[in-house]
């Protein structure tokens, strides 16, 4: 069965390049940096797998016919060889693939982001209706073609990361990285990424994909979106951002999953949801307050309120949500 499988994928897959070019092709040469062709790759693993298993089926076929004739010591000596060159062909070429992946180099740039305390930032994800109507985050990457049908690498492998700054102003980084046999390599693949976003009327639009040439080949690229928001000022992060920014508590982002759509209010290392009726309906001298209040000149004095909770204001005379009333709910 091993044998019969070996000679159907050397004369099909193998032979792809023999017989004509398609898609595997293309994907194959994305990820092969030895530009060895199929059908060699395929015939080094058809003797280095195959030559094992076909002294095994002689040796079983000795074990059921006493009498059978012996292949003979040249045929022996010649799979031999046949089979050492396969494993030093093989070994080669996957010391040379290894190799390609040996550094890793980034490429990062950095932008001011207008927002200021006590303002708000909308945050979302978009997709190129030329390539998909909508993103999520893939660790993976696809071939995908241009208007003018030439073909590009394409991936999903995008991370957002939210955390705050003592800043007066935003800012957002975009770190790209990609791997290669050098540094310098890495670093010009990395700089081969071609990313976007887009801020506009305290909206920030920022690519789900990032697309490469495919003369640079696929070497783990991949596009960090870092945001970093003034302490004071309002993040809400639109539902199509959930997939873009489920981090490890490594990346130190402030950012939860299921926060999509609150409107948080940036705290240090921290946010506080202020749509919530448990965060933010505060009983001041008789008097309740929303999170529309935290939108006052008296920022600072409220966010300093928050994030000191056991120091009770002047003026506050209980800092409980169950004796407020309907009205004030409604509010």
């Amino acid at each position: 069965s091993t044998l019969i499988g070996l000679l159907v994928g050397l004369f099909t897959f193998g032979s792809i390049d023999i017989w004509g070019t398609g898609e595997i092709s293309e994907y194959i040469a994305l990820i092969d940096t030895t530009s060895t062709p199929l059908w060699i790759l395929s015939l080094l693993t058809f003797l280095a797998v195959g030559i094992p298993f076909f002294v095994l089926f002689i040796l079983g076929m000795k074990m059921l016919i006493s009498n059978l004739r012996s292949i003979g010591t040249t045929a022996k000596v010649v799979l031999f060889a046949l089979w050492i060159v396969s494993l030093i062909g093989l070994g080669i070429l996957g010391l040379r693939q290894a190799t390609a992946q040996a550094y890793d180099g980034e490429s990062i740039t950095e932008s001011i982001l207008p927002i200021g305390p006590g303002e708000t930032l909308q945050v979302a994800m978009r997709a190129d209706s030329k390539y998909e109507y909508e993103v999520h985050h893939q660790g993976d990457f696809t071939l995908k073609y241009t208007d003018g049908d030439e073909p590009v690498l394409y991936s999903n492998d995008v991370r957002l990361i939210v955390r705050s700054t003592n800043d007066s102003v935003g800012k957002i980084i975009v770190e790209k990285s990609a791997q290669g046999k050098s540094f310098k390599e890495a670093k010009q693949r990395a700089e081969g990424i071609e990313y976007q976003f887009n801020f506009s009327n305290n909206t920030l639009l920022l690519d789900g994909f990032f697309i490469s040439d495919v003369k640079n080949k696929y070497r783990d690229q991949e596009v960090e979106v870092v945001l970093y928001l003034p302490i004071g000022s309002y993040l809400i992060a639109e539902e199509n951002t959930y997939s873009f920014h489920q981090n490890s508590s490594r990346y130190n982002d402030i950012l939860d999953n299921g926060d999509e759509g609150k409107r948080l209010l940036i705290l240090p290392n921290d946010v506080r949801c202020i749509d919530c009726v448990e965060d933010t309906i505060i009983e001041l001298e008789g008097t309740s307050y929303d999170g529309d209040s935290m939108e006052t000149e008296n920022w600072e004095e409220n966010v300093n309120r928050r994030l000191n909770p056991s120091k009770k204001p002047q003026g506050v005379t209980r800092f409980e949500t169950d004796s407020i009333s309907n009205d004030s709910l409604s509010n």
